[in-house]
């Protein structure tokens, strides 16, 4: 199977987009701007594989964040601050804006990403701010305090940039190598209650194979169906590059990845984050040149 993309579409300036949809075809989208995260919501076009994000709301001070969307319009959003500790802000979609929460520090770390299933549970993974460790969490949405209430942290790998995806019990987790930075790995896991696990450590891509050298920093990037279709999304790691892609299926411990990722068409960004529906939907953000990029593609 392929993805069919429609145009890039530019939609104001930033740094470190994140983006969400759901079967309902709503889109959230978070960025940052001069040091503050905002927000965006919108809808999908699957027919004309467009997007239109309606107006910027401020949302929190912060780096790189990590938004997530379900089916009941519960969005979850965790991003890093002050290079060390790593947030969370959680709430319900009420037309064009979202009702949050207080936002609350869970740990410390870097880098986190997030995923939230229909039963309001949420997994996140995050970085060590300090080692080569990467961690996970995982707690459901408290509709009297509107926060998620992660419970305890599990080391489940070591490695850098870690990117994570949830369907009902399944989770997907994309990072590349602590020390051979040009290697991306995925782990596979489940979330059960309060309990969860990350495990495999799989080696799937070394972008060198795409041209990039040994000093390149790739950042990758997946999403995950209820139909256990896994969708990996990566840049080449040297700056603006061409963007490239994974389709498989995850099957059993593995997942049935080519050896080698689709690369789209003249698109070339850095950063890219993907996500998809369970209507064969899928959509990207990423950056060229602190201009803000989407994409919107069927399968």
């Amino acid at each position: 199977m392929a993805i069919t993309f429609g145009k890039p579409l530019s939609q104001g300036t930033g740094d470190s987009p994140s983006i969400a949809v759901n079967d309902q075809l709503i889109a959230v989208s978070v960025h940052v701007e001069g040091g503050s995260i905002v927000y965006r919501v919108g809808t999908v076009d699957k027919k004309n594989k467009t997007l239109q994000l309606g107006d910027k709301r401020p949302l929190a001070a912060g780096a790189y964040p990590f938004i997530a969307i379900n089916n009941n319009n519960l969005v979850v959003c965790v991003f890093e601050r002050n290079n060390e500790d790593v947030y969370s802000v959680a709430g319900t979609l009420n037309g064009n804006s979202i009702e949050f929460g207080p936002e609350k520090k869970y740990d410390s770390g870097k880098r986190p990403s997030v995923g939230v299933n229909d039963d309001g549970r949420a997994l996140e993974v995050h970085m060590s701010e300090s080692g080569a460790g990467v961690y996970c969490r995982v707690g459901p949405f408290d509709h009297s305090t509107r926060t998620i209430k992660f419970g305890g942290s599990s080391k489940y790998d070591t490695g850098q940039v870690p990117k994570v995806a949830l369907n009902g019990t399944a989770a997907v987790e994309v990072h590349r190598s602590e020390s051979s930075t040009y290697n991306l790995h995925y782990n596979l896991g489940t979330v059960q209650g309060s309990s969860h696990e990350l495990e495999g450590g799989i080696l799937y891509y070394d972008v060198r194979k795409g041209g990039a050298s040994s000093d390149a920093t790739p950042s990758p990037s997946v999403a995950l169906t209820n139909n256990q279709i896994a969708i990996g999304f990566q840049d080449q790691g040297e700056g603006d590059s061409q963007l490239s892609y994974f389709f498989g299926r995850v099957s059993g411990n593995k997942i049935g990845w080519p050896e080698t990722p689709t690369p789209i068409d003249k698109v070339f960004g850095t950063a890219p984050n993907v996500a998809v529906n369970n209507g064969g939907v899928a959509v990207v953000t990423f950056t060229r040149n602190r201009v803000l990029q989407y994409l919107v593609g069927t399968f």
